[in-house]
């Protein structure tokens, strides 16, 4: 299953990182934030492995889907100063999620083992709604006739929280199923 996910995740990403320069960094993050949250709740209902066979890979398209959109969406517009303090924080959350998304994973499955799925569920699905509501939108045309300084400015508001959100929900995730 991990191999499946892995192998899925790694043929995805580039292709989800062209598209996402095609369709916009917002829009393919929410479609993301969606095939993930859809899939994981299904998860909650699988009855054979078969079926976890064909949801892993979808989950993990998911998470490639994400990823590449929303680095490439941090870094836009973004002089080499402002890149590498963005970029910086993103593995400063990176590195939080990898610690704390497994801790939290196996208190919530204690509980009860399908509640980190449906933790996770709830954590994309206020990921969604944050990006939806308080992501900056600039286009490329607006980009293009703007200052480079002020599109940098306007894109910084929320990246850092998107990624710390993120990057805690995808682990999260990944620990419930290890």
């Amino acid at each position: 299953l991990g191999s499946l996910g892995s192998l899925s995740y790694a043929i995805c990403c580039p292709f989800a990182g062209h598209l996402a320069d095609r369709v916009g960094y917002r829009t393919m993050t929410l479609v993301a934030c969606a095939v993930f949250a859809v899939t994981y709740l299904f998860i909650t209902r699988v009855q054979n492995i078969g079926q976890m066979l064909l949801l892993i890979p979808v989950g993990s398209v998911g998470v490639g889907m994400f990823w590449p959109s929303i680095q490439a969406w941090m870094a836009s517009g973004r002089d080499r100063a402002a890149l590498m303090k963005t970029m910086g924080g993103f593995n400063v959350a990176w590195s939080l999620g990898l610690l704390v998304g497994p801790l939290a994973t196996g208190w919530l499955y204690e509980w009860n083992p399908l509640y980190p799925f449906y933790c996770a569920v709830g954590y994309i699905a206020c990921l969604g709604g944050y990006i939806l509501c308080c992501a900056p939108q600039t286009t490329e045309a607006e980009q293009a006739h703007s200052d480079q300084q002020e599109v940098a400015e306007a894109q910084g508001i929320g990246f850092l929280e998107i990624a710390w959100v993120a990057n805690f929900g995808a682990w999260f995730v990944v620990g419930t199923i290890r």
